[in-house]
């Protein structure tokens, strides 16, 4: 493409992540858009609404260490997800205390406001954790966090707290 086609492409394509629009765009392979580069230089607060982190599980929807600490550098959030395909290796056991595992790892790499949950009921297509079948089930997990040594204080702020103070702060005034 010529250089004005580049541009053009730029205003069209977006990274879901960053939100940032780019001609320098891949694709993951689960066909999610995602740009490295937009993370270099976005100047508004990311939300990575659904992920997990590859340090932990290798999966094609996880995030490294290294982006999961540029999205929260930038004064992003990354949310925490329950499907089994991103959260457990193959047939291993699934449930709440792994979740809860992979959220105290992700608030040690992130720090404690960066770390909010988001469940993924709404689409999770590759098994729950036991424990977890449905949002009624919820107690589990926050008993699985207590276990892991978190405070009450610290539940609300990955259940509810950290995901709203950002919203609030982040979205445009109506």
């Amino acid at each position: 493409p010529t250089k004005w086609e580049k541009v053009k492409l730029s205003k069209l394509v977006e990274c879901s992540v960053c939100c940032c629009k780019t001609d320098e765009m891949g694709k993951t392979k689960c066909g999610h858009m995602f740009c490295d580069d937009c993370l270099a230089v976005i100047t508004k607060p990311p939300f990575v609404s659904h992920g997990g982190l590859s340090s932990l599980v290798s999966s094609r929807r996880n995030f490294t260490d290294e982006q999961a600490r540029a999205v929260v550098a930038r004064g992003g959030i990354f949310v925490i997800y329950f499907p089994k395909s991103g959260m457990s290796q193959g047939d291993s056991f699934f449930d709440t205390a792994v979740i809860a595992k992979h959220i105290k790892y992700a608030i040690n790499l992130l720090g404690e406001d960066a770390v909010a949950l988001g469940t993924d009921f709404g689409g999770m297509i590759s098994g729950t954790p036991v424990g977890l079948e449905s949002i009624s089930r919820i107690q589990n997990l926050w008993d699985a966090l207590a276990f892991e040594g978190f405070t009450g204080t610290l539940i609300e702020k990955i259940a509810y707290q950290n995901a709203a103070r950002y919203l609030v702060t982040n979205l445009p005034n109506q």
